[in-house]
């Protein structure tokens, strides 16, 4: 018996999106401490559209350690007046939106993690997509 099957590259069977640049919203943020090092950060849980629209779950961290991608998401989603003085909360970064740069991140060497997608860059100035929100409204509320 012969077994069938459709070959795939790697990037397709761990369902990954291409390097390249990407609509993003932001589906939670929250407060993060590195077990290793015991710095505070932002984890950010992006839903990014690849370009037929398919919704893709990235993680990013938002760290003083990577100044440059934490001024990145605050000029790319409105923020710099949260920049400018300083400080970012979760609350913040929720249901933000805009566009990324995405990468294919390779494990370090003899690892057993897999290959993902990972944010390498912020786009400033690029046009947010608009989240439909419709769906949470509650027309029974009297105001």
């Amino acid at each position: 018996m012969t077994l069938s099957f459709n070959p795939q590259s790697e990037v397709d069977i761990l369902n990954l999106m291409p390097d390249g640049e990407y609509d993003f919203v932001v589906k939670s943020a929250d407060n993060h401490r590195s077990m290793k090092t015991g710095n505070q950060s932002i984890k950010l849980t992006l839903s990014v559209y690849d370009k037929a629209g398919k919704e893709n779950t990235v993680f990013c961290y938002l760290s003083p350690n990577y100044m440059f991608l934490l001024k990145h998401f605050c000029d790319a989603t409105g923020l710099e007046g949260a920049y400018e003085a300083g400080n970012l909360s979760p609350e913040l970064c929720f249901g933000k939106s805009g566009r990324c740069k995405i990468a294919i991140e390779e494990p370090a060497e003899g690892s057993n993690y897999l290959p993902k997608n990972t944010v390498k860059d912020f786009v400033k100035g690029a046009k947010s997509v608009t989240v439909d929100n419709s769906e949470f409204i509650n027309d029974a509320i009297p105001f």
